[in-house]
Order: structure tokens, then sequence, then C-alpha cells
């Protein structure tokens, strides 16, 4: 709703300040193209970006300055690499320590999550995690644009390989390569 959205800024008191966002290209399928989307939405209801367009790596080590970063955002992926829902919310939203520095601080949240990590009750613990997305979704404090589509390709004398949802490519027990 850009209408709402011009309004929300004016009510914020956001005068046009520049805002630093960076893309890492040559990182995703199609990250140059979402970064020009992004920049045009945001434009469009009136943000002034400063819009920086760099390889992965330069991007990835400016980032990892955390708060002295010269960037106010960047668009970055992010598989599920952790099979465990209090590492995912926490390497997003667990402060200063996140493993991506989003800064998210809300002390409800950090309550909820350290009772989440405390009970031995299964049924209280998917309780808690759901309250603890439902805090992060309603602070909106990280925006997820899209899944992209990934593909996977497999020699034909490869058997027994499975595609994983994390970007992560393992030999398993039962694959086998054959001449």
């Amino acid at each position: 709703d850009p209408a709402r959205a011009e309004a929300l800024l004016a009510e914020a008191g956001y005068a046009g300040e520049p805002i630093t966002i960076a893309v890492g290209a040559g990182r995703y399928p199609n990250d140059e193209q979402v970064g020009q989307a992004v920049l045009a939405q945001l434009e469009a209801v009136g943000f002034n970006i400063d819009y920086q367009a760099v390889d992965f790596a330069t991007m990835t080590a400016e980032v990892n300055l955390r708060k002295e970063s010269s960037y106010d955002g960047w668009l970055q992926g992010w598989g599920a690499t952790l099979l465990d829902s209090v590492g995912m919310l926490n390497a997003f939203y667990g402060g200063e320590s996140a493993s991506l520095p989003l800064f998210y601080e809300n002390a409800e949240y950090t309550e909820v999550i350290t009772a989440a990590l405390a009970t031995q009750d299964a049924a209280e613990f998917d309780r808690l995690i759901e309250e603890a997305q439902r805090i992060v979704w309603e602070d909106a404090g990280g925006l997820f644009l899209y899944f992209p589509v990934e593909n996977l390709g497999v020699a034909g004398n490869v058997q027994g390989m499975q595609a994983r949802f994390d970007e992560f490519f393992f030999v398993f027990p039962g694959v086998t390569v054959t001449e």
C-alpha cells in the first residue's frame, strides 16, 4: 500500500535523509534485478536510497563491520542451515550477537526465547516459539522478500543423491558414482 507507506514515513518524520542499501551482486540468481526492484519500490514511496551494487565479498566484509558498517541495509540470502528453531530465530533476532547484524532488540522476545530454551515440555516449547515468531513478525525486524527457485543438476553417473533445502551438498551413505 504505497499511500499508507508514504503516510507512515511522514508520521515518522522522515525528511529524505539518504539511506544506503547494498546488494552483493553475483551471489544469488537475479540479485541485481531484485535489488533494482526493491530500489524502485522504496523510491516510489519517498525513500532517498543510495544504492550500492557491489560484489558479494565486498558487501559481506562491510556488513561484518556490524554497527560501523556504512550500510543502513542490504539484500542478502540466508539458507536454513540450522535445523533448530531457536538457533534460526536468534541468528536474525538475537541482538548484537546475532549472525546477521539486524540489531533487533526486544525485551519481550528475549524473555520468550529464553523461556523456550529453559523448558523441557515440548508443547510449551512449541507455544513459546510461536510466540517469539509472532513478536518478530509484528515488529518486522527484517524483511524477507522471496524464496528463489534453486536448480540442482546431478550427473547421470551419480546415483542416490538428493537435493537439500539449505544449499549444502554432502555425500551421504548410499550415494554412488559409476564410471
